[in-house]
Order: structure tokens, then sequence, then C-alpha cells
């Protein structure tokens, strides 16, 4: 959270792709901290150094994935950050059952050398260099990315030409946060970044043991994260497929809905558990309830409300504000989970586990509202074009 906003800073100055690989430093540094750790501290260390390093990889990556991707498959190439820490968390979930402390640290220490060798030989993101006037680099860039037999003259003048509109449009820094479409994309972008968390995905993910011990079935706390994070990987991947064919707004409502019904189930079954004197054959009857209440929000959560917000807040603003605008909703995003998940023991024991779902529910309920009447549809649209459905929407 701390190296959110500095980033978007670091990375307007240096560019996306040096900032990235960079990021090699503090990770390896991080990692190494912990192998040889002697103390608590420098293991505390350590894992801080990480954390700063990851918190600046989720504003870089998804930046750099929005700027290289054609319009027509830049919501598919978006999901792909989410999905890929998707994957990350079940191969962790995976690693973790059945390798020890130092080898599973070990082989989290040579994946940054792995991701600098590979993404080395990226070119920087296009749309930076044309802001920075750097117009052959840019077309040498596109033209990797597109490939030869691609006309990468219209789309770096039609970037080139919004870059200069914008010069001629807007005045200061000041003047820019005033307008109508960048107000209203920072609305967007922080809300969709509170409904993400508060959604409450990361203390449902908390309570899953609890609640496959509810249920009655045999599972080990390992195991059922791993079944937790294979369902994440598979539902985050069928979002890629259908983002750029169904838009976000569809995927967003659906998902918001499913999050909202599969939380008010299990805010019904801690009531059913904790306030009602039920008999214990019938609660064992409804064990099966939790888990695929629990196995639908997973899904639901994963197509819709996990990638998404990420994805938007990358395609609304401006281009000379994005870096720093997308910080700023990533730094919500972060304090967002970091209040949740501090205060969410007092919470449940001040109003009980089964208001608190019933919380979620609610609060998921008006975020579709707020999806279906205020954030335009961003698909397929070039920069210009959002900037204009922003204002009219």
């Amino acid at each position: 959270m701390a190296m959110c906003v500095p980033t978007g800073l670091i990375c307007d100055f240096i560019g996306r792709k040096k900032t990235l690989v960079l990021l090699f430093v503090p990770f390896t540094t991080g990692w190494f901290l912990i192998i040889f750790a002697n103390s608590v501290i420098m293991l505390y260390l350590g894992r801080f150094i990480t954390g700063l390093a990851s918190g600046s990889c989720c504003i870089v990556a998804p930046l750099y994935t929005s700027e290289i991707a054609h319009k027509s498959m830049r919501g598919s190439l978006g999901t792909y950050f989410q999905l890929m820490v998707t994957i990350g968390i079940f191969l962790t979930y995976l690693f973790g059952k059945y390798l020890n402390a130092i080898h599973f640290t070990i082989v989290c220490a040579c994946i940054p050398a792995v991701f600098v060798l590979i993404f080395a030989f990226q070119p920087e993101s296009p749309t930076y260099l044309i802001k920075k006037g750097r117009f052959d680099d840019a077309k040498v860039a596109l033209t990797r990315l597109r490939g030869k037999s691609y006309n990468v003259d219209l789309e770096l003048n039609h970037i080139e030409g919004f870059l200069k509109e914008l010069s001629h449009s807007t005045g200061s820094f000041s003047q820019t946060m005033k307008q109508k479409a960048v107000v209203k994309a920072f609305i967007i972008a922080v809300a969709l970044m509170f409904y993400q968390q508060f959604s409450g995905i990361n203390p449902i993910i908390l309570y899953t043991t609890e609640i496959f011990k509810s249920s009655g079935v045999n599972l080990d706390p390992q195991s059922a994260a791993i079944i937790i994070g294979a369902f994440q990987v598979v539902a985050t991947f069928i979002s890629s497929l259908l983002i750029d064919r169904s838009g976000r707004k569809v995927l967003l409502i659906t998902s918001s809905f499913l999050v909202t019904l599969t939380t008010f189930l299990l805010g019904l079954y801690f009531t059913f558990k904790t306030r009602m004197h039920i008999d214990h054959n019938v609660m064992e009857q409804l064990g099966i309830l939790p888990v695929a209440a629990l196995c639908i929000y997973i899904i639901a959560y994963s197509v819709g409300l996990g990638p998404i917000p990420w994805i938007i807040s990358n395609e609304i603003f401006p281009l000379e504000i994005k870096s720093i605008a997308s910080s700023t909703a990533a730094t919500f995003n972060w304090l967002s989970a970091f209040v949740l998940l501090k205060f969410y023991l007092q919470l449940t024991e001040l109003v009980g586990s089964d208001s608190t779902f019933y919380m979620f529910s609610g609060i998921s309920f008006t975020g579709i509202l707020f999806v279906y009447f205020v954030i335009p549809e961003t698909k397929g649209k070039t920069i210009s074009e959002v900037k204009e459905a922003l204002e009219n929407y």
C-alpha cells in the first residue's frame, strides 16, 4: 500500500518496463533476507521488502498490459494479471503442502530472476514512448507487439492525436483533476475497489476451513485451500475468455448478483448454526449449503469482481494522469483490505458472523445498482471514446 503512489510516479519517470525490471532488486533482496534470516527482525524486514515490491507490481503490471494491448483484446489481457495472481496463490497452497518452508522460499526467490530473463526482451509501452516524444521508438515497439503485417501508423496517429488534443485542451494538473470525466473516473475506480474488498473475499477465504468442517467434509485445511485455489484459477480463466465478448458490465453485474446471493446464504447458515436451536441432524443435512455457496462465491468473484476493477481503473483515466490515478485507486484497495482484516474479528464478535455476511451481501447488492447506473461500458473503446462515454453516460 505504501508504494502505490510512489510507483505511479516512478513508472511515469523511467518507464513501465524499467520499473518492472528493477523490481527484481527488492524482490530478490527480500527473499534472501527471509532465506538467511537468523532473527525475527530479519524475517520481518524481508517480508516487508517483498510486500513493497508486490504492491509496486500490482500498479505497473496492469498499467503496462493495458497500454500494450489492442483495444479488441484489452479486457482479456487485463484479466491475465488477476489470473497469474490466482495461479500464484494456487501454487503457493500446493507447494506449501509438499515442501518445507526453506525449500518453498527458495522457489519463490527464483521466480523474479526467471521473470527478468524473459521480460528483458519485451518492448516498452508505446503509449509511454509517445508521451515522452520518442515516436520512432514507439513505432518499433508497436511493430514488435502487433507484427510486421499490422499497419501500426493508424494506431500511433490515434494515440499521438489524442495526446496533442489533451495538451491543448487541458491546463495544469489541478485543472485536469476538476474535469467531469476525471472526477467520475475517480468515483468509479474507488467504488469498484471498495466493492471488490467489501464483497468479503479475504474474510471468506479465512473462513474456508471452518465452512468445510461445518459441512462434515473430512478435509485438512491445506487440501481445502488447494481446492479453493483451483476454483479461482479456472473461474478467472473463464473471465479472460468472456470479458471482450460480453463486456465488463455484464460480468460485473452477474458477479455481484451471485456474490450477493451466496453471502446471504452463508449468513443464513450461520444464523441457523449460532442463533437458532436446530436439531443436530438437520444441521448436518444443511452442511452442503455453505460449501456450495462458498464454491459459487469463489467462481463468481473470480469471474467479475476479482479482475475487472483492476482493468477498468486502467481504462478510464486520461493518459497524463493514468499512472498516478490508478495508483491512488490501488492504494484505496489495499487500505480497504487492511481495515477489513484488521477489524473483522472485532466486527464478528460485536454483531455475529451471520450479520457480517449479511453486510457483505447488502454492500454487494448496492454494487449491482452502481455498476448498472453509473459505469459506462468500456469494451473495445479507444481512450477518447472512453472519455466521451464518461462525460455523457
